[in-house]
């Protein structure tokens, strides 16, 4: 009796075993995919589902945490089936072969599926995620990344739309340098139109000068631009102006429009470093023609070169170059197997989340999802937490001087702030560094909360400029720094005030990114005594954000 007892203990401890293994294999795969990783185990396994794994109504008797294995096995599956189908999809992108609409439609309905399973099955899997902790470490699913959920649901569900399966649609890239750094990224030199139809695709490269020489009438640029260049005229190629994209995008729109552009319908601005990024997975590149490779160190330089060498007004040399590396590159994309694509879609998504890739969509909904994820390079001045006092800092960079230096610039920022319980002081110290010596002009801006106040710049920069961003509410300050070839390092100091409008018990500073640049980072936060409560230096190469209890 006791043997029976021990082997039939034996069997259910087994069983269990297996359950776990399999539960542990099932969000292994779930959640391996937000890595960029590729998982060959769990797909193998899926297709001997039948023979090793009972379904979930053959299971219902069991324990709920036996049953929850189930449940992240049943997902697991129909992410694989969503995941291999987006897979064949963006290939036949890539190839230009045709998608299938009937393609297109049934990974709708699975991802639709997929998503309303997961929705129903995080609250069961959260509950019974500490109850696994100790065999199997397994991921946090916060709210977060529920709303990318829902979010990307809408996406999906326009997803025949955006192919050009409705009606043909209109994409345009612009390509920026961020070595000519611009509050979107950087100078606008190029643009590549995208033109999709029922999922056959077109592309054309374009001079930004071409649209430039079309452009109709006169407009008044805004002062900076015009104290830099003496031109009297606003073009296309400086509408990337605003610091606010989505009002930059529609500056942009108008230019193209004006200037007898297609219409667009949406906007893609990446600059060069995240071409860099893709040409480190591709490899080098050979130009057919030319006698020489580019890769990631040397295609700006190399490009540029060739460029400047070989320009004159009219030109179309330019737009050859630019479209024979393009072909190429999107050649050596389609070479890549499908675990460095899976790579390099998640590095795109890392370049997107970092603000070096901005989108903008003339569809509302489109681009409601779209600044909801973060991706629209908007101003986020007004982004509210009820919980703590919210405080807000974005530095924005113009390279003025007709010149590609600023990637040759070393930047860092101390910022010593002081609470009281009627003011938030910001004494700002801004250091330029260079060790080439070149000449650089810049026109820098400072987005601030509303209601900023006691402004005072020190150094031998002279005078700012005061405003309100168009389309926010924001406080614009402006002012010059230049620096000569002899100039090894310039600071300036610059220091403002915000009333505190409520008691002070948590507070919060939101320092955003701009495209297209780095820099490092000190922020010191004392109170009136003044005694230092928090410290810390880190590298602004995204979205940062400081949490502060304050009592």
């Amino acid at each position: 009796m006791k043997i029976l007892k021990r082997l039939v203990v034996f069997t259910f401890f087994l069983f269990f075993l297996f359950y776990l293994l399999f539960f542990w294999l099932a969000c292994r795969y779930l959640f391996f995919l937000t890595r960029g990783k590729k998982d060959k185990l769990f797909p193998l396994l899926v297709k001997r589902r039948v023979l090793i794994l009972p379904s979930y109504k053959m299971v219902s008797f069991l324990p709920p945490s036996w049953r929850l294995t189930n449940k992240a096995i049943d997902l697991s599956i129909l992410t694989y089936r969503v995941n291999s189908d987006g897979r064949k999809i963006v290939s036949s992108l890539l190839h230009n072969q045709g998608v299938s609409e009937n393609r297109v439609n049934q990974l709708q309905l699975d991802y639709l599926q997929l998503s309303d399973q997961l929705l129903n099955f995080l609250p069961e899997y959260e509950k019974w995620r500490w109850w696994f902790k100790n065999w199997v470490a397994l991921p946090q699913v916060g709210e977060e990344e529920r709303n990318k959920i829902f979010l990307s649901r809408i996406v999906v569900q326009r997803l025949a739309d955006i192919l050009g399966f409705k009606q043909k649609r209109r994409y345009y890239f612009l390509v920026q340098n961020n070595c000519e750094l611009r509050p979107s990224g950087g100078f606008m030199g190029s643009l590549a139109e995208l033109e999709i139809e029922k999922g056959r695709w077109n592309l054309f490269f374009f001079d930004v000068y071409q649209y430039d020489g079309n452009l109709p009438g006169h407009v008044t640029p805004p002062a900076p631009i015009q104290k830099a260049f003496k031109i009297g005229f606003w073009r296309l190629r400086d509408a990337n102006w605003n610091p606010d994209f989505p009002q930059a995008a529609r500056d942009i729109n108008w230019f193209l429009l004006q200037s007898q552009a297609p219409r667009p319908d949406a906007f893609i601005a990446l600059n060069y470093s995240t071409i860099r990024k893709v040409l480190e997975l591709t490899g080098p590149i050979s130009l057919p023609g030319y006698n020489f490779v580019l890769n990631q160190d040397n295609f700006y330089h190399l490009l540029h070169q060739l460029v400047q060498e070989n320009f004159y007004p009219g030109s179309q040399y330019k737009p050859r170059l630019i479209t024979l590396f393009g072909n190429q590159l999107i050649e050596m994309l389609k070479k890549l197997p499908p675990a460095q694509r899976l790579k390099l879609f998640y590095q795109l998504k890392g370049e997107l989340e970092s603000r070096q890739v901005l989108l903008y969509s003339f569809d509302p909904q489109l681009e409601a999802v779209i600044l909801k994820m973060g991706w629209g390079g908007e101003v986020e001045v007004n982004k509210k937490d009820n919980s703590s006092w919210t405080d807000y800092l974005y530095l924005v960079e113009a390279n003025l001087g007709a010149d590609k230096n600023s990637c040759f610039l070393q930047r860092q920022v101390v910022d010593n702030i002081f609470l009281t319980s009627k003011y938030i002081t910001h004494n700002l110290t801004i250091k330029y560094g260079q060790q080439n010596f070149r000449k650089y002009r810049a026109y820098l801006r400072l987005i601030l909360p509303p209601g900023a106040t006691h402004f005072q710049l020190n150094g031998k920069e002279k005078g700012y400029d005061l405003g309100e961003l168009k389309g926010t509410e924001a406080t614009e300050v402006g002012f010059w720094i230049s620096l000569s070839p002899q100039d090894e390092k310039k600071e300036v100091h610059f220091s403002f005030r915000l009333p505190v409008t409520f008691p002070l018990r948590n507070y919060r500073l939101f320092i955003q990114r701009q495209p297209g640049v780095e820099y490092s980072y000190k922020v010191n936060i004392y109170n009136s005594q003044p005694r230092l409560l928090f410290s810390r230096s880190f590298l602004v190469n995204q979205d940062k954000e400081i949490i502060l209890n304050y009592k």
